[in-house]
């Protein structure tokens, strides 16, 4: 075996080399290496590399000061159901029940009304984690399974016995929910069919704030032009779905591209009629005009870039256009 003498020319050498090296003045490499037991080179490396590293490196490696701790924390929750893994969720969730309630007239009930969606909400998505969900990560999820669902019953359940006229509702929310759950229980959580019975039961919400305002609950008391906008927020809701798709799952494939911007034609024909018949503001026009524009220029413009939109992009982008449909559909 060959000795950990360094050898003459070593010796030498050793000096001049710490000198450039930063070591401390008279140690050279050769009397560390003779000193440090065979085996334990590695370990003094790493602890030398961790006493030298910036407090900054550090903090930032476990998330402190000078970390991004709020992002992680953020997927934490998503990863275990606390919340919902997808942007668009949230103007899914928020912005029926505030259309609904400025067309109707906002009320205390609209906040509770709001909170009980939120939560069942919120235990729906829970679910969905759950189901598609190995079994040795389960564990983690049904506390927010169980928390959530517990809030959304007690809410839901204590309004319900003030407002007995939303129990109507349910003929239509049933059949929606069960849907969505036949098809994450299949494995195919991410589906048009899943999408579009999710996008309809939040847009039904619209109808249901309308309602709570202008005759307890009770859905015979929606007008027609109430139902109009629940059905052009929830194509806009569904038009974004191929949209995001041809830019992120489905990049590179001209059929989700066609498919969008012959979906937003088709429904700014429709909401021109519907403006032309008083059932929607005229504003909804440009709107849908515009949003026909982005469904073709957005993915054209990805395609053609160094590196495609990223989906934190895209996300904003798609708020900003049915933030301008809402603004539309309360304008007289």
């Amino acid at each position: 075996p060959a000795s950990n003498k360094p050898s003459p020319q070593a010796q030498a050498t050793a000096p001049a080399s710490s000198a450039h090296s930063g070591a401390p003045h008279g140690e050279a490499r050769g009397s560390a290496s003779q000193a440090t037991p065979p085996g334990s080179a590695g370990k003094a490396a790493s602890s030398s590399t961790r006493r030298a590293a910036p407090s900054g490196a550090r903090d930032r490696g476990r998330g402190g000061k000078g970390g991004r701790r709020r992002p992680s924390r953020l997927r934490a929750l998503a990863r275990n159901g606390w919340i919902p893994d997808q942007h668009g969720a949230w103007p899914m969730t928020v912005l029926p029940i505030v259309i609904g309630a400025a067309l109707g007239g906002p009320t205390w009930e609209h906040l509770v009304l709001g909170f009980a969606w939120t939560t069942a909400f919120a235990c729906f998505n829970a679910v969905e984690h759950w189901v598609k969900s190995p079994k040795r990560r389960r564990s983690a999820i049904i506390r927010a399974v169980v928390a959530s669902g517990a809030v959304a019953a007690a809410s839901g359940g204590a309004y319900l016995a003030f407002r007995p006229a939303l129990a109507w509702w349910a003929v239509g929310f049933a059949p929606l929910v069960g849907v969505a759950l036949w098809e994450v229980r299949a494995g195919r959580e991410r589906s048009i069919l899943a999408r579009l019975a999710t996008i309809a039961a939040s847009s039904l919400m619209l109808p249901v704030a309308f309602s709570v305002s202008a005759s307890g609950g009770f859905p015979g008391s929606v007008p027609a032009r109430v139902w109009v906008a629940a059905g052009v927020l929830g194509a806009q809701f569904a038009g974004t779905v191929p949209t995001v798709r041809s830019m992120v799952r489905g990049r590179g494939d001209r059929r989700w591209v066609v498919g969008s911007v012959l979906f937003h034609a088709l429904c700014t024909a429709v909401v021109v009629g519907l403006a032309a018949a008083g059932l929607i503001s005229a504003w909804a026009v440009p709107v849908w005009v515009a949003m026909t524009v982005r469904a073709w220029a957005m993915p054209a413009w990805s395609e053609r870039r160094a590196r495609p939109l990223a989906p934190k992009v895209i996300g904003p982008l798609e708020f900003v256009w049915v933030g301008l449909l809402a603004v539309a559909l309360l304008l007289p």
